[in-house]
């Protein structure tokens, strides 16, 4: 039988780096020393210009270890260029998903992949700049802290969903120093947005009182929270923000109704949790309904009050289930229920109060 060159021998690493020392197959029999394969005048030339090739195709897959380390002088097998990151990631999936290429290679298409991102973000800020400023123009006067929140998170849930969408990142598998490091800028830009707006409201004119924002920002987050431990709070908040008339007493026995019902269905074991994506949402809803409503009663923003209360609904959400699980091994559950549903409803209370004055300016409509 014909036996094949040293240089094709199945399972002969042919790098000649690898020339030196010993293969790490045994050798077919009858066939010459590695080096006097490579002392061979017609052999060893071969063996140097092939070597190449086929580290390309198989030297990952049958040399390992110091092989494979190397053998990175070769193309392929060195540094693969700069890591991309999220924003020319969703570049590439955008362009991938409309049938375009961007132009380029190597260096220049890492450049334009860059650029491309960079200005996706430009765009969705500026966008975003222009949708806060038609709202502020709409009559919305967003206090310093809602403002910062609403269109820093709406800034975030921009940059966050399309990447979610796409597939790039799962934000679900985030630790809290990735959700910290993305929400922190964010804050920021709205923050910024929120200053230019309110300046603009200073050149005008108009200028809101700053006792009547802070006393309107407390009593939402103050209800928002009480929505997140209890949510009927902020469903019985809605209908006894209304005037007193006829139908004042309807509403009262409605709001006792909802509340004592939800203090009652929540000793059972068997109610789903809190953070299950339906019910969290409905205590965002009614966090947010029922801040809205009470500035609306007191003549304060509500936009302001519809943002503070969501955002206060969703940390009482997550501070109710911590607390529930931190008491329960500490007390019986129906204990730690007891004390949850005392806290909401001296919310709610405080809440529902009438401010001591409100007579105060209008700042929305």
């Amino acid at each position: 039988m014909q036996q094949h060159p040293p240089l094709l021998r199945a399972g002969t690493c042919v790098s000649p780096l690898c020339a030196s020392r010993p293969s790490h197959r045994p050798r077919l029999p009858g066939t010459p020393p590695d080096a006097a394969v490579k002392d061979d005048p017609v052999v060893g030339p071969m063996r140097e210009r092939h070597a190449d090739e086929r580290c390309h195709h198989r030297h990952r897959r049958r040399c390992r270890g110091h092989h494979d380390a190397q053998c990175r002088h070769l193309p392929g097998h060195g540094d693969p260029g700069p890591p991309r990151t999220v924003p020319d990631k969703t570049v590439e999936s955008l362009a991938s998903a409309l049938g375009v290429a961007i132009p380029g290679r190597g260096d220049a298409l890492t450049s334009r992949r860059s650029a491309f991102g960079a200005l996706g973000g430009i765009a969705v800020g500026t966008g975003l700049g222009v949708a806060a400023s038609l709202i502020h123009r709409a009559g919305a006067r967003l206090t310093p802290t809602a403002g910062t929140i609403g269109i820093g998170l709406a800034a975030m849930a921009a940059t966050d969903i399309p990447i979610a969408l796409c597939g790039i990142s799962d934000p679900r598998q985030w630790t809290a120093q990735d959700w910290l490091s993305d929400l922190v800028p964010h804050l920021v830009y709205g923050a910024t947005v929120t200053t230019v707006l309110r300046q603009q409201d200073s050149a005008t004119g108009h200028r809101a009182d700053p006792a009547t924002e802070r006393s309107n920002t407390a009593r939402s987050a103050v209800i928002g929270v009480a929505s997140g431990l209890r949510s009927s709070t902020g469903i019985a908040a809605a209908l006894l923000s209304g005037a007193p008339g006829s139908a004042h007493r309807a509403r009262l026995l409605g709001a006792t109704v909802i509340v004592g019902g939800e203090l009652i269905a929540d000793k059972n074991p068997n109610v789903p949790s809190r953070l299950a994506p339906p019910a969290l949402a409905g205590r965002l809803t009614a966090g947010g309904a029922g801040a809205a409503a009470l500035a609306h009663r007191d003549r304060a923003d509500t936009a302001s009050a519809l943002i503070i209360g969501t955002v206060g609904a969703l940390a009482g959400s997550y501070g109710g289930a911590w607390w529930r699980q931190w008491a329960g091994r500490r007390m019986p559950d129906w204990q730690a229920a007891l004390a949850e549903d005392a806290a909401a409803l001296t919310m709610a209370a405080a809440a529902l109060r009438r401010p001591a004055r409100s007579s105060s300016v209008s700042v929305s409509s």
